[in-house]
């Protein structure tokens, strides 16, 4: 499954990048809840987390648009009374639907970890996360509103997945 949304997302960068007329980018930051699942029960506590990335969105079609990027997320939450953290640097890939101001984004992406710290198990994290992500906001003249909502896709350690809620604010150029 994970190598067919890489395929996809593959074959969608190179087709839109040639056929795109319109390009937007931009910067967003914010909030991350975070919290770590294991088979769908929460373990230890959520944590408050931040994110920062960049993004294009390049047109397909009047209201479609690809939306890809550049993102540092740090994930974790309080397990065993330690603040396990994971930081990662991320490429997220999405399809973004615009209805006037109101948008949509749905798609995947590919983290890569910069640095774990507080572990409290006794074998490192993968060296990779992979996560699906829907979101949504409000493009106010060059200004954005948005939240996103990531599901881990990856067991990065013993059945535990990242999952989290961003809140951001981004500025459109």
């Amino acid at each position: 499954m994970k190598k067919l949304i890489i395929m996809f997302a593959l074959c969608l960068v190179s087709m839109t990048n040639s056929f795109a007329q319109e390009k937007h980018y931009g910067v967003r930051l914010g909030y991350n809840g975070t919290h770590l699942q294991d088979n769908g029960d929460k373990v230890g506590s959520a944590e408050n987390n931040y994110f920062i990335s960049m993004y294009k969105d390049s047109k397909i079609m009047p209201f479609l648009f690809l939306n890809s990027g550049l993102e540092y997320t740090k994930y974790g939450g309080d397990v065993l009374n330690q603040s396990y953290e994971l930081h990662y640097v991320g490429i997220p890939l999405g399809l973004k639907v615009k209805f006037g101001p109101l948008f949509v984004v749905g798609g995947a992406a590919f983290n890569v970890k910069v640095s774990e710290k507080n572990n409290p198990y006794s074998s490192s994290s993968k060296w990779y996360d992979t996560n699906a992500f829907a979101q949504a906001g409000l493009e106010i003249l060059f200004l954005t509103i948005d939240a996103k909502y990531t599901w881990g896709l990856t067991d990065v350690q013993n059945n535990i997945t990242n999952n989290g809620l961003q809140v951001g604010v981004g500025v459109r150029f």
